[in-house]
């Protein structure tokens, strides 16, 4: 056995376990999963006939040079897929052929079937290569195109993942560029020694990669059921916006399920589980499916799909009981359906979404429309319109003043927040203010506040004008936040304010597991 059939052996070999591990697992057939199984069915197909062939001819059959012909022809037809093969399945993944036409595909296809036209006429003309009258093998000019055309698409690979690689920065597939890289490692040892055949075992590899840095890994699937999970939502989520694409997007919330989790075996409710999936499924076909919590499905349905009739399916399979092997059970069912980016666009809104239950959904099915969601679309400019006010140091001051009975004056007055945007308007500060907590924008908000009472205090003398105290409102998320008492005690002595004009109060909002971290900052601050 040589060298090259050794390389050979292992790749069928690695490619015909990742063929069998992949059965066993029984995952969730999906565009890109396809894709993968036909490049480890290719790899093993490849390095099988090569090293059949070799055998072959190394016992002296007969029809030898004809078998060698048949086997480099279908060596050729196989391998040149491979780069195809890979682009499409990155581009699957990472977003960018979600939604394309027909003419995405023609286009993207197009190279590939150039090949394998050079390669139908090469037989007879030896433009791509031939063997020579001793039977050694050699290249023609043709070759170039096959790797000018591998070359088209690792660029364009290249440059798919470049466009999102903000996105891809996670653990789950930020060793990509490792995997691909040992392709072209393989191709170009390949390409310098036409003996040395690595470029089939690198290529194995990659693929094995590819396999356990997303297609096989756990942490993005949902063991239970075999549908993505959360994780893997928020990322394709975060990639369909780098692409601007437009879906609707559907979520099927169980109230009740968990409910049952104490009073049936695992095994009956894993069964009520896989029947809820199933009726997704059957109302839902070719829409991607998640799994976003013990209690929540997700649908995203592609422009190209009739989402008024999934939608309707969807609403359909529910809203009724549900048969176990025990008796009918009824799941209160909550159907969310919303336009991206109309109704929702960045992956918190989504969250928010997914996670939102109205006060009204006491019925068996309770379904929530555009209409229903304008809170959603709400909350996000208001988010806008606060880091717009923060940049830019957009919120108001007033002062409500604070009258004392037994002298008949006003001794006190107490700041509040306003914010005007330029394209909201007004926006009451209860709503703002909820958000910017729940955004983590509450801490620059405050200091905002904070610095402008204390340059008004300081600009106009307050103490001079018979008041004593100043009144802030201090939100707990605030107290939280690190270096926070040095922080506001630079910017009183920045305008000199006396520590006793301020009086700080703690919003009603303050976690009761949080007294102690409290009680420690609110020491440092008086």
């Amino acid at each position: 056995m040589t060298i090259n059939d050794g390389l050979y052996f292992a790749t069928a070999t690695i490619s015909l376990i990742c063929l069998v591990y992949r059965g066993y697992r029984r995952y969730r057939t999906t565009d890109a999963r396809k894709v993968l199984t036909f490049i480890f069915l290719n790899l093993f197909l490849t390095g099988f006939f090569e090293v059949l062939k070799d055998w072959y001819i190394s016992e002296g059959f007969s029809l030898a040079s004809e078998v060698r012909t048949i086997e480099t022809i279908i060596y050729f037809a196989l391998h040149n897929l491979l780069s195809p093969c890979f682009a499409y399945y990155i581009v699957l993944i990472n977003g960018a052929a979600k939604n394309k036409g027909r003419d995405y595909t023609v286009w993207f296809f197009t190279p590939m079937a150039i090949v394998q036209i050079v390669l139908a006429v090469t037989p007879a003309t030896n433009f791509a290569y031939g063997y020579d009258e001793q039977g050694n093998y050699y290249r023609g000019p043709g070759m170039i195109v096959f790797y000018l055309v591998a070359l088209f698409y690792f660029v364009y690979l290249v440059y798919s993942l470049h466009k999102t690689k903000n996105v891809l920065k996670s653990d789950y597939i930020k060793g990509y560029p490792i995997f691909l890289g040992t392709v072209v490692v393989g191709i170009i040892i390949t390409l310098i020694s036409a003996d040395f055949q690595l470029e089939p075992v690198t290529e194995a590899v990659a693929a094995v990669g590819l396999m356990l840095t997303i297609d096989c890994n756990d942490g993005l699937i949902d063991i239970k059921t075999g549908w993505p999970n959360k994780a893997w939502l928020k990322m394709n989520v975060r990639l369909y916006d780098v692409y601007k694409y437009n879906y609707t997007f559907i979520t099927v919330r169980f109230l009740n399920l968990n409910n049952y989790k104490d009073s049936m075996a695992s095994s009956v409710r894993n069964n009520i589980v896989n029947k809820l999936s199933d009726l997704i499924e059957n109302a839902a076909p070719d829409c991607e499916i998640y799994r976003y919590d013990e209690s929540t499905f997700t649908v995203v349905v592609s422009e190209q799909l009739d989402e008024e009739k999934i939608s309707e399916d969807i609403i359909n399979s529910f809203g009724k009981a549900i048969h176990s092997d025990i008796s009918d059970i009824d799941i209160r069912t909550v159907i969310s359906i919303a336009k991206v980016p109309e109704d929702i666009e960045s992956w918190e809104s989504h969250e928010r979404l997914i996670e939102y239950v109205p006060e009204s959904a006491n019925s068996q099915l309770t379904v929530l429309e555009s209409h229903d969601l304008t809170f959603i679309k709400r909350e996000n400019e208001i988010k806008e319109a606060l880091h717009r006010a923060i940049v830019n140091q957009g919120f108001d001051v007033f002062y409500q003043p604070i009258w004392e009975r037994s002298s008949g004056k006003i001794v006190a007055c107490e700041a509040l927040c306003r914010l005007y945007d330029s394209e909201l308007g007004s926006v009451p500060p209860g709503e703002f203010i909820k958000i910017a907590e729940k955004n983590g924008m509450i801490v620059d908000l405050g200091y905002i506040v904070f610095e402008k009472v204390c340059r008004a205090i300081s600009a106009h003398k307050l103490w001079n004008l018979g008041i004593k105290k100043v009144e802030i409102n201090l939100s707990p998320f605030q107290l939280l936040a690190r270096g926070l008492a040095d922080r506001l005690e630079k910017i009183l002595y920045k305008y000199s304010v006396p520590v006793n004009m301020i009086n700080f109060e703690i919003t009603e909002t303050a976690p009761n597991d949080s007294r102690k971290d409290f009680t420690d900052v609110i020491s440092k601050l008086t």
